[in-house]
């Protein structure tokens, strides 16, 4: 019993095997010497028979597997060729020297079964291939001595008229790899293609009576000869030729070379010389090894091959073509060395994206502006366009999906003002925070602005409608918050708020990231901001579209214009008697009852709080009963509970702390605003000067430098993301606490200036003017004038 697969991918390894072992068998037919006599030449040509009768089937069945049934007998059949069906291994095909055609079943090979005999007159037959759909039932085609191809059916019948061209008999047919086409060799020296549904042929090849043809899939197509097999392109295409002669294996590539696996054949080729001479030579027909035969005339090519091939290929043709430019050369290489530059940037921008993007921006410190750039910096970012494909909205998004965990944690999540609003209670805003969300996930335009009193919970739901929207659509965009001064526009403050492991993204790369939806600033507390123009900017950002989505959150309403009409407005909403057990079941779940118990007191002098004060009132109620309801005594309480660890201020020094650092950020303008440190730290130093700053535990003088450190740690304070500035965590309570330093602390001569900004402002919606102690007497002035403060409160219309 014999089974073993024959591959295509290995031919010339089997084909050198094979002839080793035939010439070791027929070796005493050969030992007449190296000359070829009469009687060599007709055992060469009977060699050369036997080799072809015996390797034409295995190359027509290159990818199946050579079966031997020694159970079945065929002396009777008197066989010339046999053939399994390729998708039935158990049924055979027979063609008989007599011209017909047997179907066997062999399923049982103790008892074979002859299925149908098909009457063709054939000298020789093949099946369509297994992936082929038959054309009109055709599973068999057969040439024969009248010159005719015809199709057959398993069962025998002929399907449609033969095929008429040939001159002579049809020695051997077979199937195109698709089952569309049928090629046929006769002894009129032709090959012929024919199509099965047009019926019409060509030739595609002309020649001594090939002893064999086939298909080997899509690669390649075979003729077989006396002393050779013609190898052609799957488009009928001459590649080369192979010849079997007793030294071993010959291979011939057209317009490539020789193959001549030994020494001694002394002239294995004749070349023809330019002059049409006959040249005897060996060196004239160069030289190729049997790898070379294998890639191209049996196109079995291994992936590093092939690449191999394609980089000498190109080398070579270059190097031809750099030998005719003549003086150009010296531009040559510079032109090769761009091209390739070019293609690994190419290929980075389309594997690694956001690799590109993190490398063509600029490291923290250097120059951003494209007029600060060095020319030949521009020079080598046009060339190298690294920095072009770097600031694409392909590489920025990957750049974004790629670093926004971190991102996102770095400029919203983590930052102090989101943490402190991390518990959220419905006011009334379901719909405005549903509508934000899907105009986010569409990427559609989405402007807010959110206005209110000081402490209204504008912030609070301008982060909600972030988490939201971030949860339904975790990577469609990034929140990035604002709440700090800035200079310059919008989007380059957004894009210093993106910087990691010291690179950033530019302006027009915010830009980009922007216009397509990317990103959201949160700007925070607009109408509290020190930057100069701040509203001009944000204003800009929006009417140009820098920014699709833009949450907006300020004491005032958007101002007039053209650029704002886009915004929708929202009116942050006190918290009412009828919210207070929603309010207080968020914010004190584990101690509902008692607390709405305490605080319920802050509803009867008020039909509605500010939701701050609330918070401020929830808190302290879960410790200890409110003895008072006034927002000063809310703020002063607050700030005592600020005092943790053992660095902590004694609580009269914590409240005269705290309220400098308000004095100081209220200023002229009376609007809480962000603050240099060092201005901080002279104004405690001055305040020390007078009394020292004690700690609570262990009792101890504390330095001004120490005292301005213990409001940022304990939380009072905020630090700015990109400098050394401070501010206010909440702006109602610098409000406060500069109003109770003022009227409470400060002697009348230095409270009179304070005095009389406040009472000069007309505008309402400055909480400052509200933030009067309830029973506050007259101030005496330094003139001895006295000033009715609560009479003037009441004409403005003032709350306590």
């Amino acid at each position: 019993m014999f089974n073993r697969s024959f591959r295509h991918s290995r031919y010339a390894s089997c084909i050198t095997g094979f002839w080793s072992n035939v010439t070791a068998l027929l070796a005493p037919l050969f030992r007449g010497g190296t000359k070829t006599k009469p009687s060599g030449r007709i055992k060469l040509t009977a060699c050369c028979i036997i080799l072809l009768i015996l390797f034409c089937p295995l190359m027509a069945s290159a990818n199946q597997d050579v079966r031997i049934v020694p159970q079945l007998s065929l002396t009777d059949l008197n066989p010339r060729k046999v053939a399994f069906a390729p998708d039935d291994g158990d049924l055979l095909l027979v063609v008989n020297r007599h011209g017909r055609i047997d179907l066997l079943d062999i399923s049982n090979p103790y008892r074979p079964v002859k299925t149908a005999e098909l009457f063709a007159g054939a000298w020789d037959a093949a099946f369509i291939p297994e992936a082929a759909s038959p054309p009109n039932g055709a599973r068999i085609v057969s040439g024969g001595d009248d010159g005719s191809v015809r199709l057959w059916s398993l069962v025998g019948r002929q399907v449609g008229e033969p095929f008429q061209g040939h001159d002579h008999w049809v020695r051997s047919v077979a199937f195109s790899p698709d089952g569309q086409h049928i090629v046929s060799g006769g002894d009129d020296g032709t090959v012929r293609l024919w199509e099965i549904k047009s019926r019409e042929s060509r030739v595609v090849y002309r020649g001594p009576t090939p002893g064999g043809l086939g298909f080997v899939g899509d690669r390649f197509f075979w003729i077989g000869g006396e002393d050779r097999i013609i190898i052609m392109s799957a488009s009928f295409q001459q590649r080369g030729q192979l010849f079997l002669h007793r030294h071993g294996l010959f291979a011939l590539l057209h317009g490539v070379g020789a193959y001549v696996p030994t020494d001694r054949v002394r002239d294995p080729f004749r070349a023809v010389a330019g002059g049409r001479d006959v040249v005897w030579q060996r060196g004239m027909v160069p030289e190729i090894r049997l790898e070379r035969v294998r890639q191209v005339l049996l196109d079995d090519w291994t992936a590093w091959e092939r690449v191999s091939y394609w980089a000498i290929a190109n080398y070579v043709t270059a190097r031809d073509w750099h030998d005719g430019l003549g003086w150009w050369r010296a531009v040559f290489w510079l032109v090769v060395l761009w091209s390739l530059i070019v293609a690994t940037a190419l290929a980075l921008w389309i594997v690694v994206p956001h690799k590109l993007a993190h490398w063509s921006m600029p490291v923290a410190g250097r120059p951003r502006a494209p007029e600060d750039v060095p020319l030949w910096k521009k020079a080598a970012e046009i060339l190298g366009v690294y920095a072009y494909l770097g600031r694409t909205r392909r590489s920025l998004k990957h750049w974004l999906r790629r670093n926004r965990d971190e991102l996102y944690k770095k400029a919203f999540e983590k930052r102090e003002p989101v943490r402190q609003s991390q518990t959220y209670c419905d006011l009334g805003h379901a719909e405005v925070v549903k509508g934000f969300r899907a105009r986010a996930a569409k990427r559609d335009r989405g402007l807010v602005w959110i206005h209110g009193p000081g402490g209204g919970g504008k912030s609070a739901l301008a982060y909600h409608m972030v988490r939201e929207a971030v949860e339904a659509r975790p990577r469609d965009f990034l929140p990035v918050l604002v709440d700090e001064d800035w200079e310059g526009s919008l989007a380059r403050h957004v894009a210093a708020l993106l910087r990691l492991n010291g690179r950033g993204p530019t302006e027009k790369m915010a830009e980009t990231l922007g216009t397509a939806g990317l990103l959201c600033p949160i700007v925070d507390s607009l109408s509290e901001r020190g930057t100069k123009d701040a509203s001009k900017y944000v204003g800009q950002a929006a009417q140009e579209g820098v920014f699709r989505l833009i949450i907006v959150t300020s004491r005032s309403e958007p101002p007039q214009g053209q650029a704002w009409e886009n915004f929708e407005r929202v009116e942050a909403r006190p918290v009412t008697p009828d919210r207070l057990e929603a309010y207080v079941s968020t914010y004190a779940p584990n101690n509902y009852g008692t607390v709405k118990k305490r605080v319920a007191p802050l509803f009867e002098r008020n039909t509605d709080v500010s939701p701050l004060f609330l918070r401020f009132a929830i808190e302290q109620a879960q410790e200890k009963l409110l003895n008072s309801t006034s927002t000063m005594q809310l703020v002063r309480r607050y700030v005592d509970d600020l005092r943790k660890g053992e660095n902590a201020l004694g609580k009269d020094d914590m409240r005269r702390a705290a309220g400098i650092a308000a004095v100081t950020s209220v200023r002229a303008d009376l609007v809480p605003r962000e603050m240099h440190p060092e201005r901080l730290l002279e104004a405690l130093s001055s305040e020390a000067d007078r009394m020292h700053f004690v700690k609570a535990n262990p009792n101890g003088p504390m330095e001004p430098a120490e005292v301005k450190d213990c409001l940022i740690e304990c939380g009072l304070l905020n630090r700015n993301q990109l400098n050394s500035n401070i501010q206010f965590a909440y702006d109602p309570v610098a409000e406060h606490l500069a109003v109770d330093r003022v009227f409470r602390v400060l002697p009348p001569d230095e409270a009179k200036g304070w005095r009389r900004r406040i009472m000069a402002s007309r505008k309402p919606i400055k909480d400052i003017a509200k933030a009067f102690p309830a029973k506050q007497g007259r101030v005496r002035t330094k003139g001895g004038a006295d000033h009715g403060i609560r009479s003037r409160r009441r004409a403005r219309g003032a709350v306590a």
